[in-house]
């Protein structure tokens, strides 16, 4: 006969403590002959096996019972000081982390001082130069001047602030204002939007890292015209945010995983990927994205996102736009921007 206590500290297997083996004074033969038995097979002689048994001294029931109760007692005080133990680690990591906590705190606390600094230097410099410039009759340096602040401030917004459409849309026109003054004539834009989404609330600096994207990874690359198309508009029960140029086009295995949902971001690509990221994390499964793209025809980003007034279900039931709009849209896009 065998006895085990097992060992469990935080619901965890850790080992067991272990006693025997007897041969039980009440069942002495019956014990021998399994004994016996067992040991046959390995090829030895049953006297010889026998009367080895025979030499084992029979242990009364009960006292084999009380060093069970024995082990029990050992068992349980291994277990209280292994959870004293462990409850004592996990306070002392408790206590480092939190240290570290107040230390990382500190830090961003000093870093976020420092970066309210360099805003305010900024905004009063760029304030000075629209002043100058206007004082000097250069209108094109004020309209960079003040565009540049008002961007500025918007950039330095919590990113987690939602904000109405009609705002984020005001800020992308800024944006593509300053970049048509440095591109000149390669560089042609139209943003528009449904007036019924004015209100609608969106993230913030959704649209602003994908138009940039299409700048100067579709647009800068190119020595001809190069037209940037942002749309906001319903469509069932989603709001469409669309952005779209005639440019260089993406690489159709970026285009792929994009859209079968596989996209984990590159260097080239750290824009695309934060914004997919945080509508995601907003949305969950109610929000998705499509990417239509062919070379120097140019790329379409489709983002589709929720509406609240329109139930989860039908959102989810409702199916994305076919791909093979894209070309026919793309070429008559550049045709309305040569005329």
């Amino acid at each position: 006969m065998d006895a085990a206590a097992p060992l469990v500290i935080d619901d965890q297997y850790v080992g067991a403590i272990l006693c025997g083996q007897v041969i039980p004074s009440d069942a002495q033969q019956e014990f021998l002959d399994q004994i016996i038995q067992r040991n046959v097979e390995l090829g030895l002689s049953a006297q010889a096996i026998e009367k080895a048994a025979r030499e084992i001294v029979p242990l009364p029931r009960h006292r084999f019972q009380a060093a069970v109760e024995m082990l029990s007692i050992t068992a349980n005080y291994v277990i209280e000081k292994g959870a004293a133990g462990v409850t004592q680690s996990m306070l002392l990591r408790d206590a480092q982390e939190r240290a570290a906590l107040q230390v990382a705190l500190k830090e961003a606390q000093l870093r976020a001082f420092k970066a309210q600094i360099n805003p305010h230097f900024l905004f009063n410099s760029l304030t000075l130069l629209g002043y100058t410039a206007l004082e000097e009759k250069a209108p094109r340096t004020e309209e960079i001047a003040y565009s540049l602040s008002d961007l500025l401030r918007y950039s330095l917004r919590n990113i987690s602030t939602s904000v109405e459409l009609s705002e984020e849309i005001e800020m992308v026109e800024q944006y593509l204002a300053i970049q048509k003054i440095g591109f000149g004539d390669r560089l042609e834009y139209r943003v528009e939007y449904d007036p019924a989404l004015k209100h609608f609330t969106l993230p913030c600096m959704i649209f602003q890292p994908l138009v940039e994207n299409a700048v100067l990874h579709g647009a800068e690359p190119l020595s001809r015209t190069v037209t940037v198309n942002v749309r906001a508009f319903a469509e069932g029960p989603s709001v469409v945010l669309e952005i779209a140029d005639d440019g260089v086009g993406m690489p159709q295995e970026l285009v792929q995983l994009i859209n079968n949902g596989c996209f984990v971001g590159d260097g080239n690509s750290l824009g695309l990927q934060n914004v997919i990221q945080r509508l995601t994390g907003e949305y969950e499964e109610q929000f998705s994205i499509r990417v239509d793209s062919a070379p120097d025809m140019g790329t379409r980003i489709l983002l589709y996102i929720p509406r609240k007034d329109v139930p989860s279900e039908r959102i989810l039931s409702e199916k994305l736009r076919p791909a093979n709009t894209y070309k026919a849209e793309t070429e008559q896009l550049a045709l309305e921007s040569i005329v």
